[in-house]
């Protein structure tokens, strides 16, 4: 599978991954999406690490990445109150 992701550097970079399986994502609206899942690396922070992500546009969202609590789970803890604070 190749897709398009936009690096640190703001520039958008052709990534090229094995499709590890499909699987259906329920929306907020009830409806159903099948999305394909990836291997990745996601790197927040000091924090890197290789995990499974579904991909889907979103392109027209002003945020580009959901993290979930897959990737969250033992590596950080969350403080809604304060924003950008990952060093």
């Amino acid at each position: 599978m190749r897709f398009s992701l936009r690096g640190a550097d703001g520039r958008e970079h052709q990534v090229e991954r094995q499709v590890l399986r499909r699987v259906k994502v329920r929306r907020p609206d009830g409806s159903v999406d099948r999305r394909l899942k990836v291997m990745v690396e996601l790197e927040l922070g000091p924090i890197q690490e290789q995990l499974e992500v579904s991909l889907d546009d979103r392109s027209a969202s002003s945020e580009p990445v959901l993290i979930g609590r897959d990737f969250l789970h033992n590596n950080a803890v969350v403080d809604v109150s304060q924003q950008f604070i990952a060093k």
